[in-house]
């Protein structure tokens, strides 16, 4: 059955849904295809009923060399996508192509890859690809044309959206991509040449409906360290992307440089800047983690944002955390503070003011086992933020018990929300990965489910104890053959 989970960091730290939340849907789909191995297949149906009604499904299934992989998700229309592979050498349909830091394509530091279809609503490129290797030599290329729905603003380009929705618009687009890379056992490099056209003009004269990129990158790993550089080169301007990589004993840290000059980022490409969309930026992170004997573990990050353009947002964005976690084998208990600038949620909620560090957020999450049957799970949020008319502050708390015995799982519980003057977004069962409340509530739940010898089924409630009305109702059906 497909779980959806938390977006993380390579540290482990939950990414906040409200910094790039189109990338969570995602993660449901990535989950389902990567569960079924090395079995040769499974079909996962789920449908939904009561605050949002629609009807996901996703299937695999493979046969000596060749895997088919497709999805559907019904909600005031039909969305599907698909891909026919062989091996992992030729790719049709729907797929995600992966190089290097994400700079042109998605993201892979490991190699260049052609990757399973996104969530069925969102965009992909749609065509046929090779991911040739011999030796330790490959080459990577594909071709796409699609018609994809926008908005227009008269007969121009004003949003391309990321996700399938029903707009008047439509564009034609077409993409290519050429690449030779090789790796080693300790080096790597790789080339790339990308072009994308639309059949129609953006509105915004920095963005043009032609666009050719080459790109470069290169690696090199020791017993220790990981070193990584992606250049990428346009009409323009370009980008780049340096990362260090450093496991030393309990240590472990990732270090990283981004800059965007006057880049324009092409259609499928990673986010390159994690606190802004916005070019002529730098950004610089560093993630640590560094554990206490064989229980306990202490994590640490902050990212950097730094205007080099003449744009009217700061001159400096911040994103810090830091964490702690226990863990052994019958209780978990985990806790993380995050601080954020004002500016860099304006695109989810408008009404936040003073860039001041003022903007928090705290988690907390655990799980003990009390018996081989029985266990409680427990999650909490506090968020705290400035808005135009007055202090406010938002919270959760969920709890749950939960009882497994051979096939069956029963879970039960409560959630405390308050959230009266602003968004909350909590991660869910929803194929977004996440749930947006904005009033407070106290919402009960219970999920069962069973697995039978054909067939796994589970049911899930969720719902406001004090409106019947605001509910929300799932059943699952998932088979692995």
């Amino acid at each position: 059955m497909c779980r959806v989970v938390a977006q993380e960091t390579a540290e482990g730290f939950p990414l906040l849904p409200e910094l790039d939340p189109i990338s969570l849907s995602d993660q449901s789909t990535d989950s389902f295809y990567s569960e079924p191995e090395p079995l040769s297949g499974a079909l996962a149906v789920s449908a939904h009923y009561g605050r949002k009604d629609y009807l996901i499904s996703h299937l695999q299934f493979g046969k000596e060399s060749w895997l088919l992989r497709a999805a559907l998700k019904a909600e005031k229309g039909y969305y599907p996508n698909f891909q026919l592979r062989y091996h992992d050498a030729l790719v049709l349909g729907s797929f995600r192509p992966q190089w290097a830091h994400g700079l042109v394509s998605g993201k892979n530091p490991n190699h260049p890859s052609l990757d399973n279809p996104p969530h069925p609503a969102s965009y992909s490129p749609l065509g046929a690809g090779l991911n040739l290797r011999y030796k330790d030599w490959g080459v990577l290329s594909y071709l796409s044309q699609q018609d994809r729905a926008v908005k227009l603003d008269g007969d121009l380009i004003a949003t391309l959206p990321k996700s399938k929705q029903s707009y008047l618009g439509n564009v034609t687009e077409k993409l290519g991509s050429f690449g030779i890379y090789r790796e080693l056992q300790t080096l790597g490099w790789g080339a790339q040449l990308y072009h994308q056209r639309y059949d129609r003009a953006f509105d915004d004269e920095a963005l043009d409906s032609t666009l050719t990129l080459a790109s470069l990158y290169a690696h090199l790993s020791g017993s220790n360290n990981t070193l990584m550089l992606e250049y990428a080169h346009g009409k323009r301007g370009n980008a780049m992307k340096a990362e260090w990589d450093i496991q030393s004993g309990e240590f472990h840290g990732k270090f990283s440089y981004s800059r965007l000059g006057k880049y324009q980022i092409p259609a499928y490409a990673a986010k390159p800047l994690l606190l802004s969309s916005q070019d002529q930026r730098s950004e610089i992170r560093a993630d640590m983690q560094y554990r206490l004997g064989s229980h306990f573990s202490i994590r640490a990050g902050t990212t950097g944002n730094y205007r080099r353009g003449d744009l009217g947002d700061p001159q400096w964005l911040a994103h810090n955390n830091l964490g702690m976690q226990y863990r052994d084998p019958n209780a978990h208990l985990e806790m993380i503070l995050y601080t954020v600038d004002r500016e860099i949620l304006i695109p989810v909620d408008s009404t936040y003011v003073d860039s001041r560090p003022t903007h928090f957020r705290v988690l907390i999450s655990g799980k003990y086992q009390i018996n081989p049957c029985w266990s409680t799970e427990v999650s909490a949020r506090y968020q705290h933020q400035e808005k135009h008319m007055a202090l406010s502050s938002g919270s959760s708390w969920a709890q749950r018990v939960v009882y497994r015995k051979k096939r069956l799982q029963i879970k039960t519980g409560f959630t405390i929300i308050s959230s009266a003057n602003h968004k909350l977004y909590l991660p869910s069962d929803d194929d977004t990965g996440y749930e947006i409340y904005g009033k407070s509530m106290v919402e009960s739940n219970l999920h069962l489910s069973y697995k039978f010898r054909v067939l796994d089924v589970s049911l899930s409630y969720r719902g406001d104890v004090m409106d019947i009305d605001n509910f929300r109702c799932k059943i699952d059906l998932g088979k692995r053959f």
